[in-house]
């Protein structure tokens, strides 16, 4: 899965198997 930055743009692949079914939440580094 492929995360993007809305503020920054910054792009990040993440593996599906760490995100739970509820969702995450997540912060730009």
């Amino acid at each position: 899965m492929r995360l993007i930055c809305p503020s920054c743009g910054a792009q990040y692949e993440v593996d599906e198997s760490v995100i739970p079914d509820g969702g995450r939440d997540v912060q730009c580094s």
